[in-house]
């Protein structure tokens, strides 16, 4: 029970988005959109129980949201969607935002959490989207008086042109947010932009009232597969060997990632000098940190900071940790 240990950490499952029915029905029947198809999840990195790999949170009561929406638990559909596959009948629904509502309904009064005095929403990729958007509503669900702060894994997704001169994943946003009739964006943003743009972390960064700390790559794997050289602006797969080896990006490949980086950091920059926000920004290959033992604790470093070193100073030190590695290939210490 969470009465036992008054610190609550909640940390939210990713898994990318559905946005178009034929998506989500496949999605329905993985581990991504139903809980009949789930397994169990070992619990590592900022998650785990041993002092060595956790030390200051690994007492903490930790849990562990189970991606079942396909819209960073944002999605506010009334009626399900009856629609036919493989010649049966099956119901969608469209409801993140209901299911988030009940999961910390049941935090909050049969799990003792309304008592803790110290509390972590987090969450990786999707997961860590979702984070950021209801990073404000976490903390006025809780005490007046609980320490809430928030991390966001993987989540700072870029508004970027692909290589075809084409932002896809604005695209994608704005089906995303229209399929699941999402409806709980910052009113700031949606006065100005549509609710796709407004998905984008970027656009929603002054709504936040939450301390809120970043572990993200400044090559993020994933953004630079299905974001600035996804297959199919790539037919020829030119770029498959750049994305998953920098080593062997060629001089203008390595270019546009250069400007993927730049661009992350000037998202950044007016974040920089205050302690509300901190960072670990690492110029190594990959998506995501917290869940895995040897990103979070282990040997990559920047500034000789692990992610869960420059964490652990900004959460408890209450300083300013903004912690932005040199770029590739700079960093010895990627694994």
């Amino acid at each position: 029970m969470l009465q036992l240990i008054k610190a609550g950490h909640v940390c939210i499952q990713g898994g990318g988005w559905c946005s178009t029915v034929q998506e989500c029905i496949y999605r329905a029947r993985t581990a991504r959109g139903s809980s009949s198809f789930m397994s169990p999840v070992a619990f590592a990195g900022h998650l785990s129980n041993s002092p060595l790999e956790n030390p200051g949170f690994h007492n903490w009561n930790r849990v562990f949201i189970r991606y079942c929406d396909g819209a960073s638990f944002s999605g506010n559909v009334n009626e399900p969607l009856i629609v036919s596959a493989r010649g049966h009948s099956m119901r969608l629904f469209f409801r993140g935002q209901r299911v988030w509502e009940a999961v910390m309904e049941e935090l909050l009064t049969r799990q003792g959490m309304l008592n803790a005095t110290q509390a972590i929403l987090s969450g990786d990729s999707a997961g860590g989207l979702a984070a950021f958007h209801h990073c404000n509503d976490f903390k006025k669900k809780l005490r007046g008086d609980t320490i809430v702060k928030c991390l966001l894994d993987g989540a700072m997704f870029l508004d970027m042109p692909s290589i075809s001169g084409v932002s896809l994943i604005k695209d994608l946003y704005r089906k995303v947010t229209t399929l699941h009739n999402v409806t709980s964006l910052s009113h700031t943003c949606t006065s100005k932009q549509d609710r796709g743009e407004c998905f984008f972390p970027q656009y929603n960064l002054d709504s936040i009232t939450v301390p809120m700390f970043f572990l993200q790559s400044s090559y993020d794997s994933w953004q630079l597969r299905n974001v600035i050289a996804p297959a199919i602006v790539d037919p020829s797969h030119a770029w498959s060997l750049c994305t998953t080896d920098l080593s062997n990006c060629s001089k203008p490949q390595m270019g546009v990632l250069q400007e993927f980086r730049q661009a992350l950091l000037r998202n950044f920059r007016p974040l920089l000098g205050h302690p509300m926000w901190g960072m670990h920004i690492v110029s190594c290959l990959h998506h995501t940190e917290e869940l895995y033992s040897y990103l979070w604790n282990g040997f990559t470093r920047v500034n000789n900071m692990t992610a869960l070193q420059a964490f652990s100073k900004w959460y408890f030190g209450g300083g300013v940790v903004q912690n932005i590695d040199c770029a590739y290939p700079c960093n010895y210490t990627c694994r």
